[in-house]
């Protein structure tokens, strides 16, 4: 995941110098237009999904009872308490055994999204949360910012039946 991440603002930074040697040689002028949009961009995008993720509460709903091998609804509300809406918000909720992703594309300030999703093959247990992973890589993908929170839930899966003859 390092690697991967560390690739396009690696690449955006290296066409940007390889155009300023260009525009360096030629005397382009426009070159070094190009050239500071690109630094622009990179100066922009580092700190913007670091800001994105501060100030972002998580609440989950499920149901209080489920059964393992039966899928079941669960919800999360991502709450904005920061004073600038939130963009392209990914949650992640390792719950009950499971994974479940959504996108929030824009909460408003002072505003809750409510994100669904499906536990597909609950485990069974008692639960009384899980982790969520909320990262944002807006504006431009080049950078991500990741949070990790604790949801509460008490939730019981109890183990499948089966009907006996």
């Amino acid at each position: 995941m390092r690697l991967k991440s560390i690739v396009k603002p690696a690449l955006v930074v290296f066409l940007g110098l390889v155009l300023y040697l260009i525009a360096s040689n030629v005397g382009a002028g426009w070159l070094y237009v190009i050239v500071a949009a690109l630094a622009g961009i990179v100066l922009i995008s580092a700190p913007l999904p670091w800001l994105g993720v501060r100030h972002v509460g998580i609440t989950r709903r499920a149901p209080v009872v489920a059964t393992a091998g039966e899928p079941f609804e669960c919800s999360l509300e991502v709450e904005n308490r920061g004073r600038l809406p939130r963009y392209m918000i990914e949650v992640e909720d390792s719950f009950a055994g499971d994974r479940g992703r959504a996108v929030a594309m824009r909460v408003r300030r002072g505003e809750t999204e409510t994100l669904g999703y499906t536990v597909e093959n609950p485990r069974r247990g008692i639960y009384a949360g899980g982790d969520v992973v909320v990262e944002s890589r807006a504006p431009f993908g080049l950078f991500y910012g990741r949070r990790r929170m604790r949801a509460a839930t008490d939730t019981v899966v109890y183990p499948r039946t089966f009907d006996v003859a």
